[in-house]
């Protein structure tokens, strides 16, 4: 079978990460770069239903299949399932690390289509544990300094006196706060080694990809205690309630004053074995071609 990625317009280092790990791990899958040649359309979904709805109307209507992975529902413009329901019952696949089966029950829905749960993975080839010194209270990732709550994790950790690493943008000048932009592969490993903790807060929902590459390098991730982040990383990460700001920045207070151990082994080995991406990507082409 021959398919052809459509990334719809989804343009982050996570969505990269992805596409590399479909061609990498494609096994009898042959990953094509003109549309025309696929048999199946893998479409990443990132909002936008009537578009997609559109899209995939066009591919049942030239004969060919299409599968989708669906990033986000609930921060949509359409956060009911019963709008994607005609998009999903026609694919081969829903792949989401969002649990769309209770989402359907949520919403009066049932599920009757092929649903893969699964996580997004990570490379341990790339993120692994260095013998380096944690001068990092802990890591935050994003664009700005109010999304992805990293307002909440710079100002708990002036708190405590401790210092913030900040991957994406260069645009936030607070004193104990780092910028990183543009960095490597092996300079993120590096960074996330440097870091006691490593922030996934993100509202309403999400996977966080630095969360997962974190634990690898032997951070401690953070996430808001949602079933999107419990299904992945419950018994490996800390949780906090998903609440208004200011009480997310005192109970970040209070984690961030218990004292740092070191993060067992055990853990980024059951890290290593539930991001994997050859098990992850393998499952989802089975599916595709089942």
């Amino acid at each position: 079978m021959k398919a052809y990625i459509d990334l719809n317009g989804c343009g982050s280092i996570c969505y990269t990460r992805l596409i590399k790990a479909l061609n990498e791990y494609s096994s009898d899958i042959e990953i094509v770069e003109d549309k025309i040649k696929a048999d199946l359309i893998v479409i990443n979904v990132n909002g936008r239903r009537d578009k997609v709805l559109r899209i995939t109307k066009e591919i049942l209507a030239s004969g060919n299949s299409y599968a989708i992975i669906q990033h986000c529902l609930r921060s949509t413009r359409n956060k009911n399932t019963s709008d994607w329901l005609d998009i999903w019952k026609n694919a081969k696949v829903v792949w989401s690390a969002y649990n769309l089966n209770h989402k359907l029950k949520e919403d009066g829905n049932n599920l009757d289509f092929n649903f893969y749960h699964a996580p997004f993975g990570v490379d341990s080839r790339i993120f692994y544990p260095l013998n380096m010194e944690r001068k990092y209270l802990a890591c935050t990732t994003g664009l700005s300094y109010l999304s992805e709550s990293v307002r909440e994790v710079i100002l708990a950790a002036h708190q405590v006196g401790g210092k913030v690493a900040h991957l994406g943008t260069a645009d936030i000048k607070e004193d104990g706060v780092d910028c990183f932009t543009n960095i490597t592969d092996k300079e993120v490993n590096e960074l996330y080694n440097q870091c006691h903790f490593v922030s996934g807060l993100r509202r309403i929902e999400g996977f966080e990809f630095p969360a997962a590459e974190g634990l690898l390098t032997g951070a401690t991730p953070i996430l808001y205690d949602a079933e999107h982040y419990k299904d992945w990383y419950s018994g490996v990460g800390e949780f906090i309630p998903e609440i208004e700001r200011n009480q997310t920045v005192k109970d970040l207070i209070e984690l961030f004053k218990k004292k740092r151990k070191k993060v067992p082994d055990e853990y980024i080995l059951e890290g290593k074995k539930r991001f994997n991406w050859e098990t992850i990507i393998t499952n989802f082409w089975r599916l595709c071609n089942g």
